[in-house]
Order: C-alpha cells, then sequence, then structure tokens
C-alpha cells in the first residue's frame, strides 16, 4: 500500500457529515495525488491538513479543481508510460518475490495479476519463532497440492482443474497468482535464470502457449559468434525445433538477437529463445549454468538442444579427453548454457 491509499483510507475513516466528502479515491498507474469528490470548505481543508501523506507549504494545501466533464475518465486513466499488458513479462521490485519475473495474465484498475514461480517459506517450528527470519527468499519450485498439504497440513481447495486456492493463496497449473499495482513492477531490463524459464515451460500453464519467455540470465552471446536460428523456442521442451537459419550475431537486443543469416538472407530479428549456439563436435566448451556448472570439455555429442561433452585429463604436457573414460564423464547440458 502506498502513501496515497493510506491519505484515502484515513479521509474515508475520519469524514464526518460535516465533511461533506462524498468519495476519494486514488490511480493505482498514477502517483502523488488523491482524487475527492467534495465541497472543499474550511472543515475539510482542517481534515486534509491532518491526513498522513498529504503535503502542505506555507501557502497551504496543494490541490486543483478538476473540471465535470473529465471527472468520469479519471475513473480510467493511466499513466501514459504504463505499458503493461495481458501476455507480457514484469519484473517485480519489492517484497519477497523482489527480482523475479512473472507473466501478466489480467490488467485491472489498480494494477495487474501475474502469474510468479511459488516461493512458499517453509512452516515455522516454535523453537525457532524469536529466531530472526531469513532474508534469503526460498527456492521456487511449483505447487504441488499432495506436497503443500504434507508440508504445511494445509488440504488445498481445487477450484477448477490444476487450480486451488491454500493459505490464502492462489495457484494455476503449479504457478502462483499474484497481483500487484503497477508501481510494484517494472517492464525493462527483463531476465530470468534458465531454472525459471523450464519450471515455467514445466508447468504448462495454457497463457504460456503464446508468450516468448525473457531472456535467460546466463545466455550469453556476443557480437560477431556463430548461432543457429530455430523454428520455435528452445523452451518448448516437449519439441524438437528444426534449424532455419545459421549465422552471425550482428545486434544484441532488449526483446531479441539480430542474426546475419547466412546465403545471402540478410539481417533478420530473432526473439532470445529461437537462438543457440552454434556449437560442434570437438568444440571445447565451458558450462556456465545448472548443477554443471564450471565444467570444461569437449563436444563429444550434439542432439537438439542439449550437448555432451568430454572432461579433459592431462597426461603429462598434453592435454585432451579421456576416451576411455566416456560413459564415466559424459555430462548433458545445454547448448546455449555454454560459452
Amino acid at each position: 500500500m502506498g502513501v496515497e491509499e493510506e491519505a484515502v483510507y484515513y479521509l474515508l475513516q475520519r469524514a464526518g457529515p460535516g465533511h461533506r466528502l462524498r468519495s476519494a479515491f486514488t490511480r493505482g498507474s498514477l502517483r502523488g495525488w488523491v482524487y475527492l469528490e467534495a465541497v472543499m470548505d474550511a472543515a475539510l481543508v482542517r481534515l486534509l491538513e491532518r491526513t498522513p501523506g498529504i503535503i502542505r507549504t506555507r501557502a497551504g494545501l496543494i490541490r486543483q479543481a478538476i473540471d465535470l466533464i473529465e471527472c468520469r475518465g479519471l475513473l480510467t486513466m493511466k499513466n501514459s508510460n504504463t505499458n503493461l499488458k495481458e501476455g507480457k513479462w514484469a519484473r517485480v521490485r519489492r517484497g519477497l518475490y523482489k527480482g523475479d519475473v512473472g507473466l501478466v495474465v489480467a490488467v485491472k484498475t489498480w494494477g495487474v495479476e501475474l502469474l510468479l514461480l511459488p516461493r512458499l517459506r517453509p512452516p515455522i517450528a516454535v523453537s525457532t519463532l524469536k529466531r530472526k527470519r531469513s532474508s534469503i527468499p526460498p527456492t521456487p519450485v511449483l505447487f504441488d497440492p499432495v506436497e503443500f498439504l504434507r508440508t504445511y497440513n494445509i488440504d488445498p481447495k481445487e477450484q477448477s482443474p490444476n487450480c486451488y486456492t491454500a493459505g490464502g493463496f492462489s495457484f494455476e497449473y503449479g504457478l502462483l497468482r499474484k497481483g500487484y499495482d503497477l508501481h510494484s513492477l517494472s517492464a525493462t531490463m527483463l531476465e530470468m535464470p534458465s531454472e525459471h524459464i523450464f519450471l515455467y515451460d514445466g508447468s504448462e500453464h495454457p497463457a504460456l502457449a503464446s508468450t516468448t519467455f525473457p531472456r535467460s540470465r546466463e545466455w550469453t552471446f556476443e557480437e560477431g559468434e556463430r548461432v543457429v536460428a530455430l523454428s520455435c523456442p528452445l523452451n518448448i521442451l516437449r519439441l524438437n525445433p528444426t534449424v532455419v537459419g545459421r549465422g552471425t550475431v550482428s545486434a544484441l537486443r532488449e526483446n531479441h538477437v539480430e542474426i546475419d543469416l547466412d546465403l545471402g538472407e540478410g539481417i533478420k530479428p530473432f526473439r532470445w529463445g529461437r537462438v543457440r549456439k552454434d556449437i560442434k563436435i570437438g568444440n571445447f566448451v565451458t558450462v556456465t549454468t545448472g548443477k554443471d556448472v564450471g565444467k570444461t570439455g569437449w563436444v563429444h555429442r550434439v542432439n537438439h538442444g542439449t550437448v555432451e561433452i568430454l572432461d579433459k585429463v592431462v597426461r603429462g604436457s598434453v592435454t585432451g579427453p579421456d576416451t576411455s573414460q566416456v560413459m564415466n564423464v559424459c555430462a548433458s547440458t545445454e547448448s546455449h548454457a555454454l560459452y
């Protein structure tokens, strides 16, 4: 709740018949103003001067009359800079989910509703009640009604197929549905860990079918690097995307990569999820994310979105793959998570 909402709450609680205040509200997409339908007499001015958050100067209250023909428009007005729409992604700026990126599934007059990866705190034991709660947010995991019942002893209520309410939260296909005002969100500089992308994809929520995921935080591309463009996003793990072209990275944009395609096709934009490194057998690579992060080796096999690498070993002054240990040292990793 912002200072504007607190001011409105105070006014509606303290105003009496003598203040002649008919209504008070604020717009979630606009900050800095509280809107009143009232007679601005001395009694109401005194109440406003006592209201927390209302700016007072030596000249008095900062106020502005609104023409009657514009009053109805106040109820639906939005900040012209607001660009959050259904199907778009937004980053949470405060609270437990600060830094997380969620999908907008509904736009309301007060803000939007997002689908987020749940971060559910573990139950607090009696012996730890006096301890300071950890500032580290819980690891995100898809909601499981059976596991929730086992952990919290709360039986989730199924509202519709794959949709539950439990502990005051709403879950859809394993994802948390949560509301935010527009000042708690940002639609710029969006990226998320690759593990989050795969969790979202694993939920199989219908709203994700027609959206494109933001760039993975660990994906590293550089201008001039050789890449492969795919027919569909890499995060759609249930499909085997086909290669539609190979080329060189021309430019890196916030929502896409510009690729100078071979065979004279020119420069074309591709969404981040449709681009992967043009890795070939024999390349030396470094894993940049996942359980094998930091591992280095030579590419042994390339299979759709994954590669298998062989650990390097040192024999005297010669460094190379230990082909006799293929089965023991072979490790699979996503091809976009490699240098």
